[in-house]
């Protein structure tokens, strides 16, 4: 995502796996994207709830149970037209997940039938 931007943009990713967050840092350095990139720790539930920021593109990729409590502050961190990118949409559990973005009165959303799925929802 960051070299598709043409290196402008500012990323910010959640890691709950301090060892996984460790190696994504020294990727994005070794990638000169380190210093755009930002790595946070935790519980994306949590840090979803705290965050104030605003994002042009949320990418939704947490335990498929998790896809349903986190939905609301996704829309809400979204600016106005960004995106919302759900991966593996198509997984039977996330059913009720697919059926509230279809029916959200604040997303246009669409299923892309592509390996497991992902959907891809315009914040109106």
């Amino acid at each position: 995502m960051y070299k598709a931007s043409g290196r402008k943009a500012k990323i910010t990713t959640i890691e709950q796996d301090a060892h996984l967050a460790r190696e994504a840092k020294e990727n994005f350095k070794k990638a000169r994207a380190d210093s755009d990139i930002r790595v946070k720790v935790g519980d994306a539930r949590k840090i979803l709830r705290r965050t104030r920021s605003k994002y042009d593109l949320v990418f939704l990729d947490i335990d498929k149970q998790d896809y349903m409590e986190v939905l609301k502050n996704c829309v809400r961190v979204l600016k106005r037209g960004g995106l919302l990118v759900a991966d593996n949409a198509l997984w039977e559990e996330l059913g009720p997940f697919r059926d509230k973005i279809n029916s959200h009165p604040k997303l246009d959303s669409t299923i892309v039938h592509v390996s497991d799925g992902m959907s891809v929802s315009i914040k109106k």
